[in-house]
């Protein structure tokens, strides 16, 4: 997972039975899971450069991660890489075509690369994916702890708060 945070993600694989790896650009937040997940990789890395693992990864998930980053066409060559062949990249990041109240992306300073879901995949094609699909959509925040009913994606054509981009090596 990259961009993981204190990653909601960690405890589903684990409890799964999967390998996980979770990257992330804060030392201090790495440095955390590292001592909550002592059996589980961390790595403290900006996926703008080179990604120094030796491993090949059947699945990367980067929720709300690319928008973050000035130079997302190398950060997608750089997951390109790390893929196994047949791997799958699973990505989303704010749509700024949302039509769904209080999602004015542009207004987030630390969102420097908000793209229009067709840039998106024009960027994904670039960096190497094939077979790509892209859906926009939205979740009900917070709601996830009332149930799974409410802790679902909704997908909603063209106007989600967010994209879902699925892109494969």
């Amino acid at each position: 997972e990259i961009g993981c945070g204190y990653s909601g993600l960690v405890n589903h694989f684990i409890s799964g039975g999967y390998n996980y790896t979770g990257l992330d650009i804060s030392n201090f937040i790495v440095s955390e899971l590292r001592q909550k997940y002592p059996n589980t990789a961390f790595l403290n890395h900006d996926i703008q450069f080179p990604i120094p693992i030796n491993s090949k990864f059947d699945i990367v998930i980067g929720m709300e991660v690319l928008e973050h980053i000035p130079n997302p066409l190398q950060a997608l060559k750089n997951l390109y890489e790390v893929l196994s062949m047949g791997g799958t990249l699973i990505a989303s990041m704010p749509n700024p075509n949302s039509r769904v109240p209080f999602t004015n992306w542009k207004t987030d300073p630390t969102h420097v690369s908000v793209l229009t879901q067709k840039s998106w995949l024009l960027l994904f094609g670039e960096a190497g994916f094939k077979e790509m699909t892209a859906t926009t959509i939205f979740t009900l925040p917070y709601l996830w702890r009332f149930g799974k009913l409410f802790s679902k994606f909704y997908c909603v054509k063209g106007v989600g708060a967010s994209i879902l981009l699925v892109g494969h090596k």
